[in-house]
C-alpha cells in the first residue's frame, strides 16, 4: 500500500513537472512574439515619420533634385526590393508602377498576360470578360460572359472590380489561369493616380518597355546593386505604396502589409489603408 502511494506521488509529480515546463514555454513564446509586435510597430512608426519629413515623399528614387539622404535607410527603394531598416525586413513598392484593373490598361495587361505564359485565346477572353463585367449592358463581347454565362442571380457585377481577389469569379477563362491572376502581387485594383516608370519592378520591365530598353533598365540596376550604390530614376513617386515589413525576435515572427497614400492639402498629410496581417 504504501509503495502505491508513492508510486502514485512520483507520477503525480512527474506530471506537474511537465505541465510546469509546457506553461513556462508557452509563456516565453508569448513574450518573444509580443517583442516582435513591438518591434515591428517601432520600426514601421519611424520609417514612416523619417520618409513622410523628408523630400522622399515626393521625389522618391528621383536624381532630378539633389537633398540629404543621410537619414534615410541603407537600400531603400520603390521598386519592390527588400532592404533593411533597424530590426526589421522592408520592401516598398510605389503602385504606379505596377498595372491597374481600373482604368483598365487593355495593351499592358494583354502583354503581360501574353508574357506570363497565357495562351492567346485565354488573353482575348480574359479582357473581353473583364470588361462585360464592369460595364452595365447585357451586351456581351465576342468573347465575353454576360448573364447566360453564369450560374449565379446577379452575375456579372456591373460595376468596377472592386478587389483583384474578384478576376477569380470570371467566366469563360481557365480558372486554374484565374486563381493565379488573383493572386498576381503586380496588379492593383485601381490607379496610383499617375504611372512612375521609374519604379516599375524588375519583373515587369518586359511589360512596360521594349525589349532593349528593359534590358538597358535592367543592367544599369544591377550595376548600382552590385556596387551599393543608391538606384536613381527620372521620375518622380505616385506617393502611393505598398509596404510589407517582417520582423523576428527568436522564434517568433510578424509580418505586415499596409498601403499607404499621399494626401495633399489636408489635415492628414498621409493615409494609411488595407493593414492586415501577414502569414507567419
Amino acid at each position: 500500500m504504501v509503495l502505491f502511494i508513492a508510486a502514485m506521488l512520483v507520477s503525480i509529480s512527474v506530471l506537474l513537472i511537465a505541465k510546469t515546463k509546457q506553461h513556462v514555454e508557452r509563456i516565453s513564446i508569448a513574450k518573444e512574439f509580443l517583442q516582435a509586435e513591438r518591434q515591428i510597430i517601432s520600426d514601421i512608426s519611424y520609417f514612416i515619420y523619417i520618409t513622410q519629413t523628408s523630400p522622399y515623399a515626393i521625389l522618391g528614387d528621383s536624381n532630378l533634385i539633389d537633398y540629404d539622404r543621410s537619414t534615410l535607410p541603407k537600400g531603400i527603394n520603390l521598386q519592390g526590393v527588400p532592404f533593411s531598416f533597424r530590426s526589421s525586413v522592408f520592401t516598398v513598392q510605389d503602385m504606379g508602377g505596377l498595372i491597374s484593373i481600373n482604368p483598365l490598361e487593355r495593351d499592358r495587361l494583354m502583354k503581360y498576360l501574353s508574357e506570363s505564359g497565357w495562351p492567346s485565346e485565354q488573353v482575348f477572353s480574359f479582357v473581353d470578360v473583364l470588361e462585360d463585367w464592369q460595364d452595365n449592358d447585357d451586351f456581351q463581347r465576342i468573347n465575353g460572359a454576360e448573364k447566360r454565362s453564369y450560374g449565379v442571380v446577379g452575375y456579372p457585377l456591373n460595376q468596377s472590380i472592386q478587389d483583384v481577389k474578384e478576376l477569380g469569379l470570371l467566366e469563360n477563362v481557365e480558372p486554374t489561369l484565374l486563381t493565379k491572376l488573383a493572386n498576381d502581387s503586380n496588379l492593383i485594383t485601381y490607379g496610383a493616380g499617375r504611372q512612375s516608370l521609374g519604379s516599375v519592378p524588375d519583373k515587369l520591365l518586359p511589360t512596360f518597355f521594349d525589349e532593349f530598353e528593359a534590358k538597358k533598365i535592367q543592367t544599369i540596376r544591377n550595376k548600382q546593386r552590385q556596387e551599393e550604390t543608391k538606384v536613381f530614376t527620372n521620375d518622380y513617386t505616385s506617393g502611393n505604396w505598398i509596404i510589407k515589413v517582417s520582423t523576428s525576435n527568436k522564434q517568433a515572427r510578424s509580418s505586415k502589409l499596409f498601403h499607404l497614400f499621399r494626401r495633399f492639402g489636408e489635415a492628414r498629410p498621409f493615409v494609411i489603408s488595407n493593414w492586415r496581417e501577414l502569414a507567419k
